[in-house]
């Protein structure tokens, strides 16, 4: 039963906002008449609203509908100015921060020079931007707000013009100890001296005190050029408008007759200007000018409810129109509530549920069904497993950009391109196989072909004229083009498309796109758009991005310059998805919900790191004084997230939250626990689902045949006696594949990338680990072939120096936080990571302290070591492979007693971890992880190989800096019972190690042995490769 053309339910809000409007203006009203939507998809729906209205009044004949819009597309008119995205804006506004920046530089040096890198500062472009943006809403006095800290004295002569609430709003955030003292007491500290953070504060006094003359700059740039971020736009717009600067004929234009605005929530300062001008130009004309409001009962009369914050606001202001009918106080239809044992488990619960909605509805969903996601990263997860009795669905929210094959490929070639050597126009061997490797790739050509030439080429470098046979070559390389790195990428999008769109026309008679092939194209489409933007803003900055031997740029620096750009412009870059917006089912996030009703609702991801999901920009201006100023804060966002879940609710008749119970996020939604216990009718059916993983792929386990090329790929691993090989195993490697070798596979045969996720917005633990590990190795450095001392080790724990050291490890590793950057500008989290980080180098110093009496000096940090391994294969001929690893760390024992290796372990501490589990059982593959300990014993065994260290003995050792535990602080193994490991453990468990890993090795390179799963759902929940093989 198709029920798309059902009519809606009365109490649907958008309906009721057609159904006034029609009874107020009339038909031929709408002729003459403006009417406002938060959202286009609302819009949509209120003309299918209308369209039913008319038909069940028998209405025939034509009518003009009303003109439609936004209140950004409203301002970007009154203001005659065009919005632009930050990217077209932060190179300019870079020139301007840099130009103001060098007039007052900041007592350090490592700032200056670092500022006046675009790849550096675009973070601080976007935080600026931001805070700039914030200002302009709100109609903040911007140069008071930025005022000279110097200048200032007291609160009350210095802000004078804050009203009496914002004044005492300071006075209870900034007064610590009598809460006396204002927010003197904040920028006393910031010039405190003696005080040991004294450089950071430095260097947020210095950004501070420039930060209104680049806002004025910016300003002035943007007027003059007729272009600028939304919030500038719509500042300027409510600044003419209270000048009397706009010409009436464009008055009339913009507000006709009659108009009306629904559907809108939280309003900024500049909106609410706007609906006072409305007000009062319509006046006294009834019902010109309507404002229709989206709430319950209990939004106006529970003081506490978080959800009806900004509606009880418009209450005091008058702007409540009581005519149409609130939702009741309590939503009243039957809610179920799903806990998932993990975030892929979410889309198999709902592909049940909705199984027996179909079954319900007679075979089919209408449009009156609608799943929300509050994580994003669920939308193809979702797409892929939907019944297949679904057969219309329309996605509103855009797919992250950064996701999707588009983005890898140019990341690749713009990579392949920045390994280009002018002298000798060569290009890496590594670059190249990984951009031919891309399964965009794949409809060129003699792509394999050259593929297979460049991985058997001898050479770390290649000649591109060596593959002359080979019919790809403008494409790789580009004889003219190479200098402008962003149209040649722009060339090879285009490339790609044609290859695609042939390589689907020539598969099937059919001309019509499938959904995939379309989200190619519209992905390919959205990247060339997002290169032109770049080349624009940068031209209009006046800055180079393509190669100028005049300005000293080489090829391959402009193609590094943009490769550093990309993730950066790609980050909050999204591909829509195509569909009906009224018929069949309906997806979408939460900020497309507005305004919109529906029966059914399935929300996924309904824990409370997502709902509300609140995400904390940096920004430059502290919170005291965001509050003071009328700046929106945390609780201002996570009241409309409240709006939003209660609005898409109120008046559905039937509810479906799914959250998950395994991973990070276990608790459901605080949304959730207040329908559970504060409801008076608390109405919720709660399942508890103990499900696999859904079958997105395969619900078989995967098993990968050693096919002759991939035995060729090992073989390479195999030291020769005719030559050396170009190839080695690592320890970590070795442990990889003993942990699970369809993941070994993947990483170092198919050579599949782990997904890309931008470091500042994914931070997980070993991205943690490394950023430590380079801080240690900074600190360290110095005292490498020195006798440590405890005075040595005393200079190296001052807390300045540690976090210097921490700062730039951070920079280093995933390029964000700036050493520079001041604490004040960073989010919460970011502090607590870098105040971690300086407990882990802390402890490591504290811990060496202790071994003074024992270790006589480092002999190496980031030690190389090389080696072989040998086992028995399967005809009983003896091979050797060769094998090679970094040490974190090796020191020199006194009394030439021997050597120690350390491996710095940044996680969780666990006895097991350091508990010694047995020789024999060090390649067993349980649900323990004993691949420390194999790793660290392999290194030993291959120092040992090494020239100067075979008759010497060699201990080795795990330091997990977070362990509290007396008995295990110490680098080392232990047994069972905690006694630390001696000489002769060491030597006796190293001498059997060649013994114990020999089978491994023979079923590594055994072609009979193919790579398979592990069933281990410890290691399999932290597997980069967990989606690939239905984990």
């Amino acid at each position: 039963m198709n029920q798309d053309n059902a009519p809606a339910p009365q109490t649907a809000f958008l309906r009721q906002v057609a159904a006034k409007l029609l009874s107020a203006w009339g038909i031929e009203g709408f002729r003459n008449a403006a009417v406002y939507f938060p959202t286009t998809r609302a819009r949509l729906f209120f003309t299918q609203h209308l369209t039913e209205l008319l038909d069940a009044k028998d209405h025939s004949r034509p009518f003009w509908m009303p003109s439609w819009g936004n209140t950004s597309e409203l301002f970007q008119e009154m203001a005659g100015m065009q919005i632009v995205e930050p990217m077209m804006l932060i190179p300019r506004l870079h020139r301007i921060f840099v130009t103001h920046y060098k007039r007052n530089p900041s007592p350090t040096t490592t700032t200056s020079s670092r500022i006046e890198d675009l790849n550096d500062f675009y973070y601080w472009g976007e935080t600026l931007l931001h805070d700039f943006s914030q200002v302009d809403l709100y109609l903040c006095d911007a140069q008071r707000l930025f005022a000279n800290i110097d200048a200032l004295k007291t609160i009350d002569d210095a802000f004078d013009y804050l009203t009496e609430e914002q004044k005492k709003v300071l006075h209870e955030l900034f007064d610590f100890e009598e809460r006396k003292k204002g927010i003197n007491h904040f920028f006393s500290i910031l010039k405190e001296e003696g005080n040991p953070r004294q450089e950071l504060k430095q260097q947020f006094l210095s950004i501070w005190r420039i930060l209104w003359p680049v806002y004025s700059d910016m300003r002035q740039f943007m007027h003059d050029n007729r272009i600028g971020y939304s919030a500038h736009v719509a500042r300027r717009a409510i600044e003419l408008l209270q000048k009397n600067l706009i010409e009436e004929s464009t008055l009339e234009r913009l507000f006709p007759p009659r108009i009306a605005f629904a559907g809108f929530n939280a309003l900024n300062r500049c909106e609410q200007v706007l609906f006072d001008f409305i007000e009062t130009r319509y006046g006294q004309r009834q019902e010109s000018a309507l404002f229709f409001w989206n709430y319950s009962e209990s939004m106006l009369e529970d003081p506490i409810n978080e959800a009806g914050l900004f509606m009880r606001r418009h209450k005091a202001a008058h702007r409540i129109d009581r005519e149409l009918s609130p939702a009741a106080k309590e939503s009243q239809g039957a809610w179920q509530l799903h806990a998932a044992p993990s975030t892929l488990a979410q889309v198999s619960i709902l592909s049940r549920a909705m199984q027996d909605q179909l079954a319900f509805e007679g075979n089919d969903i209408s449009s009156r069904t609608a799943i929300v996601l509050a994580d994003e990263n669920l939308l193809l997860p979702l797409l892929r497993t939907l019944p297949q009795a679904i057969e219309r669905c329309n996605v509103t929210m855009g797919y992250p950009l950064q996701n999707t094959l588009t983005f890898s490929v140019l990341k690749s070639y713009l990579s392949l391109l920045a390994s280009h050597d002018a002298s000798t126009f060569t290009y890496a061997r590594a670059a190249l196989i990984d951009f031919l490797s891309h399964p965009y790739l794949a409809p060129f050509e003699h792509v394999g072909a050259l593929r297979a030439m460049v991985r058997d080429a001898q050479n770390d470098r290649i000649v591109p004229t060596q593959f002359n046979g080979c019919t790809l070559p403008d494409l790789l390389f580009p004889a003219c083009g190479i200098e402008n790195p962003i149209s040649s990428s722009q060339r090879l999008l285009r490339s790609i498309a044609d290859a695609l769109s042939s390589n689907s026309q020539d598969a099937s008679e059919s001309a019509t796109d499938s959904p995939t092939q379309q989200l190619d194209a519209d992905n390919l489409l959205s990247a060339f758009a997002i290169l032109d933007t770049l080349r624009a803003s940068l031209n209009r900055a006046e800055y180079p991005y393509s190669a100028d031997e005049k300005r000293g740029i080489q090829p391959c620096d402009a193609a590094r310059a943009v490769l550093l750009l990309l993730p950066k412009l790609f980050r909050n870059a999204k591909t829509d998805f195509f569909g009906e917006p009224l018929e069949g089912l309906q997806v979408m996030g939460f900020l497309e919900t507005r305004a919109l009703d529906f029966d059914t609702i399935y929300i996924l991801s309904a824990n409370d790191d997502f709902l509300p999901r609140v995400s904390t920009m940096p920004s430059f201006i502290p919170y005291s004084l965001q509050r003071a100023f009328g700046l929106p804060t945390r609780s201002d966002h996570e009241a409309m997230y409240a709006y939003y879940f209660d609005t898409i609710t109120m008046r559905a008749k039937r509810v479906v939250l799914i959250y998950t119970i395994g991973g990070e996020s276990t608790d459901p939604s605080r949304y959730i626990l207040q329908r559970k216990y504060a409801s008076s009718t608390p109405t919720i059916e709660e399942k508890r689902n103990s499900l696999p993983s859904p079958t997105i792929f395969s619900s078989q386990n995967i098993t990968i045949s050693k096919t002759p090329e991939i035995l060729a790929t090992l073989s390479q691993y195999l030291a020769k006696d005719s030559a050396s090989s170009p190839k080695e195993l690592s320890p970590s490697s070795l442990k990889q594949y003993i942990k699970c070798p369809l993941s070994f596979y993947y990483k170092h045969i198919a050579r599949i990338a782990p997904p890309d996720a931008d470091p500042k917005e994914n931070f997980k633990e070993h991205s943690f680990g490394t950023c430590v590990h380079t801080a240690l190795e900074k600190l360290y450095a110095p005292l490498v072939n020195t006798t440590l001392t405890a005075a040595t080790l005393g200079e190296l724990a001052n807390p300045d120096t540690i976090n210097d050291a921490i700062r730039h490890a951070f920079a280093k590793e995933i390029g964000f936080p700036a050493p520079d950057t001041p604490i004040a500008a960073l989010p919460l989290r970011w502090t607590i990571y870098l105040r971690s980080a300086q407990r882990y180098v802390e402890n490591v110093i504290k811990v060496d302290r202790l071994r003074l009496d024992r270790v006589e000096s480092i002999l190496g940090l980031e030690y190389a070591i090389h080696g072989k391994l040998v086992f028995t294969d399967e005809q009983g001929g003896e091979q050797r492979v060769r094998v090679g690893g970094t040490i974190d760390r090796l020191d020199r024992l006194r009394g030439g007693s021997g050597f120690e290796i350390v491996d710095y372990k940044t996680g969780t501490f666990n006895r097991d971890s350091a508990i010694f589990v047995g020789a024999e059982n060090l390649t067993a593959a349980t649900q323990r992880d004993h691949g420390n300990q194999l790793q660290i014993l392999l290194y030993a065994l291959l120092l040992g190989q090494q020239p100067g260290f075979g008759s010497s003995p060699i201990t080795a050792g795990l330091w997990f800096p977070r362990c509290r535990d007396d008995n295990f602080k110490l680098p080392g193994l232990f047994h069972g019972e905690g006694k630390p490991f001696d000489s002769a453990d060491y030597e006796s468990t190293i001498g059997a190690l060649p013994g114990i890993i020999g089978p491994t090795l023979a079923s590594l390179f055994d072609g009979k042995v193919p790579f398979t799963q592990r069933d281990n759902d410890r290691i399999c929940s932290h597997c980069d490769y967990r989606l690939l093989c239905n984990r």
